[in-house]
């Protein structure tokens, strides 16, 4: 699944994605989106990432963000937040890791 995204910072709705990565949440149960990043940006840019109720966000250094991230329909409870986050290159790399409390 591809992911269209928006930016804050930009009001260009259509941007050429190159890079694509994958964000992996473990909310007890498990689902994973593929995301293409914007052109310019790689995995190293990358300072956070925050999901909540199947949708999120990327923050990168530059203080730009990718809003708009849906992992789909939430239908159970456990949605809420991830437990962890994990970011995995197109090599299937694992290359960002966040460990959250519930």
């Amino acid at each position: 699944m591809n992911t269209k995204i928006e930016t804050k910072n930009t009001n260009d709705k259509n941007l050429i994605c190159l890079t694509t990565i994958r964000i992996v949440n473990n909310y007890s149960v498990w689902e994973d989106i593929d995301v293409e990043l914007p052109e310019g940006k790689t995995p190293d840019d990358i300072k956070d990432v925050w999901f909540k109720w199947g949708n999120g966000s990327i923050e990168f250094k530059d203080g730009t963000f990718m809003n708009e991230i849906e992992e789909g329909e939430p239908s159970h409870e456990y949605f809420k937040r991830p437990i962890t986050t994990r970011i995995f290159n197109e090599d299937s790399n694992e290359i960002w890791k966040s460990i959250k409390n519930e």
